[in-house]
């Protein structure tokens, strides 16, 4: 029943050892769905093999061996049970003494252990180049051939009555600059929106008026997409009149481009917009363009200074709704930006960085992947007014991986998988890790009876975890609440919580926190931590941790968000999203996927008792398997057993309520 093989020196396969009669080993079989680590399972035991002619052959013994002050010794090694290899490992000879042979087995390690043990930070560095906002001299567009860079168009969205439009230029452009704006040692152009019509609130009509402009810039490697995307977004002006976009060439008569049925997003669409410029760019690695929020989310800085400079500068309200225009204008003198990536790009880093392969089946949460991931940390920005123009100051390469916690790669996969109820486990043979819904690696799995294999002669003594408490816990050094009035003075400060789950005995306290941003009908709640480097930067620690971003509203265009804001319900009191940070509801993510794995890792009925197994049992037992006990359906937890040569085995099992 029982067999280890060793391959010794010289030999070109493995050859059985001989085991004593009462041979036994002291084995525990843990359920990947319930570990605490991700490191594929270890079995290591000490035991005496007897001093045949057959193992002191196999084990060269008598050759350079010398009992007093034996040499370490290592012989690749294999352990069967009942002829199934249960795992290939080493044989660590130690000595020799009266019983005979003194052997270590070591389950062979794969090395997953210290590839997950790498911090997020040391993952691949991907730069992003950020867009570029300063507002200095623009000149000149056209290639040597005369031709005009190319113009695309964007559906618009529901409002439709603000512009839009996306300007490509290629490698074949030649730009000159009148000025220079170099961006790591790059020169970038200006781009000057000039409504035909300037019919603008508290502006003359006769004035020239400069909208309110962003621009991307992307570039790649190869190919077409070689070149720089200009994204210019009207967020004033008259919505019916056209835009004229002028590249002034100092040599040549300038290149006049017409721009009609566009749009500029605001707020939340401007969001949408910024994932939807990655998909029409067929962006890298699902990298999530910044997030700009006006006025700046950092602490610290004297706020008469940014109501000085917001003064000096007309501040039209949008829609009339009373709310100031954002997300980046010359009419607020500070801004942030909030890096944002998905789930799916860091496990594309983590793929690439360890060579471990991962798999995902999110079961009934596919858009799980799609997971806005940030740090406490934002880039904040300081915009200075000159004679006749505005400069926003900011880092200008983001790279996501400065934006991860302090966190190892093992430690992030277990905060996920306690947050949304997932398996993770690991095949040696094929290197692949895989994570999935606990609901999926248990569905349509069959129900056997154990109810026989329990002790017939006493009752066993069930013991109940006296369960969890959920609530949501404030923490005023993580977040920050700013309640903004109509001139962007911050008039009331607060704290937003996180989602934190424990217990008089346990807490359960998931370092990837439910976060939110507020729409329209509220405050801005965002990190009040700054990236180092940043213009200002506030001295609060960052913790580490990674924020779920919520708050984005649901969209009926290509690629919808399905998380929400902390409510789930947005500024017209429409449901905006799947999920929500509230603890009842159909789309809480408590409710949902929370309180699942909580119920199956520590509340319910989690039982120690004895168990009567044969050997088939033990082989055959799957961890996603229910098991049926007395009219009670149950997941096994862990099994601890001798494994001999008899025909029975008594193994302890905890067992956990099967919901």
């Amino acid at each position: 029943m029982l067999d280890i093989q060793i391959k010794p020196e010289g030999y070109t396969d493995y050859v059985s050892l001989e085991l004593p009669e009462n041979f036994n080993l002291s084995m525990e079989d843990n359920n990947p769905l319930f570990a605490i680590d991700i490191i594929e399972g270890t079995y290591s035991f000490a035991t005496s093999l007897p001093a045949s002619p057959h193992n002191t052959r196999l084990l060269n013994f008598a050759n350079d061996w010398h009992a007093s002050t034996p040499p370490p010794r290592q012989i690749p090694a294999r352990l069967f049970k009942d002829g199934i290899l249960h795992s290939p490992g080493i044989l660590m000879l130690r000595g020799s003494g009266a019983k005979g042979f003194r052997i270590n087995y070591q389950s062979k390690m794969s090395g997953l252990g210290d590839k997950l043990s790498m911090k997020l930070t040391e993952l691949n560095q991907v730069e992003h180049v950020l867009l570029s906002l300063n507002n200095i001299s623009f000149l000149r567009g056209q290639d040597k051939q005369g031709n005009a860079p190319q113009v695309t168009y964007a559906p618009p969205l529901p409002d439709g009555n603000r512009k839009w439009v996306r300007i490509r230029f290629t490698r074949s452009l030649d730009i000159t600059f009148a000025s220079k704006v170099k961006i790591n040692e790059e020169e970038f152009v200006r781009v000057d929106l000039i409504p035909i019509e300037n019919i603008i609130d508290n502006i003359n009509a006769s004035q020239s008026y400069r909208a309110c402009y962003e621009f991307y810039r992307y570039g790649s490697s190869a190919g077409e997409n070689d070149g720089m995307d200009l994204f210019i977004w009207q967020l004033n002006g008259d919505p019916s009149a056209p835009l004229e976009v002028t590249f002034e060439d100092p040599i040549k008569d300038p290149t006049r481009i017409s721009v009609y049925d566009s749009y500029a997003p605001y707020w939340n669409a401007a969001i949408q917009a910024s994932i939807d410029a990655l998909y029409f760019n067929n962006a890298e690695s699902n990298f999530v363009c910044p997030t700009f929020y006006g006025p700046n989310l950092w602490t610290g800085v004297d706020e008469s200074l940014a109501i000085k400079l917001g003064k000096q500068v007309n501040r039209p309200k949008l829609a009339g709704n009373g709310y100031e225009l954002a997300p980046i204008s010359p009419h607020f003198s500070t801004y942030s930006i909030v890096p944002m990536f998905t789930l799916k790009y860091l496990l594309r880093q983590i793929e690439s960085t360890t060579g471990v392969r991962i798999m995902v089946n999110w079961g009934n949460m596919p858009g799980l992947e799609q997971l806005f991931l940030f740090n406490t940390q934002t880039i904040n920005c300081f915009e200075k007014v000159y004679e006749d123009y505005w400069v926003g100051t900011y880092q200008p390469v983001i790279k996501p991986i400065d934006h991860l916690p302090d966190m190892s790669v093992s430690e992030f996969l277990l905060e996920l998988k306690k947050l949304f109820a997932l398996s993770i486990t690991y095949s040696v043979e094929d290197n692949v890790l895989t994570i999935g819904a606990i609901d999926n690696a248990l569905k349509g799995k069959p129900i056997e009876d154990w109810t026989i294999k329990t002790d017939p002669d006493y009752d066993i003594e069930w013991t109940e975890n006296p369960g969890l408490k959920v609530g949501y816990k404030t923490d005023k050094d993580d977040v920050l609440t700013q309640i903004v009035s109509e001139d962007g003075v911050v008039v009331q400060e607060g704290i937003t919580t996180e989602l934190v789950i424990g217990s008089g005995q346990q807490d359960y306290r998931s370092m990837l926190s439910p976060t939110l941003v507020a729409h329209l009908n509220g405050a801005m709640k965002m990190p009040k931590t700054s990236l180092k480097g940043g213009w200002f930067t506030s001295k609060v620690e960052v913790k580490p941790k990674v924020l779920l971003y919520h708050g984005i509203s649901a969209s009926t265009r290509n690629h919808p968000y399905p998380f929400a804001s902390i409510d789930n319900i947005d500024s017209n009191g429409n449901v905006v999203g799947l999920l929500s940070l509230e603890l009842e509801g159909d789309y809480s993510l408590y409710k949902l996927y929370l309180r699942r794995h909580a119920d199956m890792m520590h509340v319910g009925l989690q039982i120690s008792g004895t168990l009567y197994l044969s050997l088939p049992d033990l082989l055959n037992w799957e961890y996603n398997n229910v098991y049926r006990i007395n009219q009670r359906n149950f997941l096994i937890r862990k099994l601890s057993y001798n494994l001999n040569r008899s025909e029975t085995i008594i193994a302890k099992a905890e067992i956990v309520s099967a919901y």
